[in-house]
């Protein structure tokens, strides 16, 4: 549960550089595998690190920011289905008034908003969630709210790459 509370508080520092002018579109894939993760994206993209997270990538206008976390470190998810996980995730950053849990393509995902005070912008984050034999991967997208509709489309597409290969 630390873990997905410090997910929130780093974000808002990570997108800043994620964020730019350059148009992302879904041309010359690239695949990334962290663990038993692999997600397709661009070839804009870039593998970051950022303490506390499993993965991230970034590009010119979305951040991918990656979090597994083993049922085995967590008593209380060890037992318990994607959507409990994604219901606890989402009440987790209930602060950012984030939507109910959906379901589409991607998978169970759901939405919010986020303020950075430092640089007077707020982003959007559409989440979604995985589940793998032996953790939950919680996998967000990120965009300035400027860019998120015309990015959203992009990032679903992103979401319903993700693989689990274990």
């Amino acid at each position: 549960m630390k873990k997905i509370l410090c997910v929130v508080a780093c974000l808002m520092l990570a997108v800043l550089s994620a964020c730019g002018t350059k148009d992302v579109r879904f041309m010359d894939e690239k695949k990334f595998t962290k663990e038993e993760m692999t997600i397709t994206l661009t070839k804009g993209f870039k593998e970051t690190e950022m303490a506390g997270y499993t993965a991230c990538y970034d590009s010119n206008k979305v951040a991918v920011f990656v979090l597994r976390e083993a049922k085995s470190d967590f008593a209380e998810i060890e037992d318990m289905s994607l959507l409990d996980y994604a219901e606890l995730v989402r009440k987790a950053n209930s602060s950012r008034l984030p939507s109910e849990v959906g379901f589409d393509r991607s998978g169970f995902y759901f939405e919010y908003s986020a303020y950075n005070s430092e640089e007077g912008k707020t982003y959007k984050y559409y989440t979604t969630l995985h589940e793998s034999k032996e953790a939950f991967w919680l996998v967000q997208f990120a965009a300035s709210t400027e860019d998120y509709t015309e990015c959203k489309e992009f990032m679903i597409k992103c979401a319903t790459s993700v693989v689990m290969n274990g």
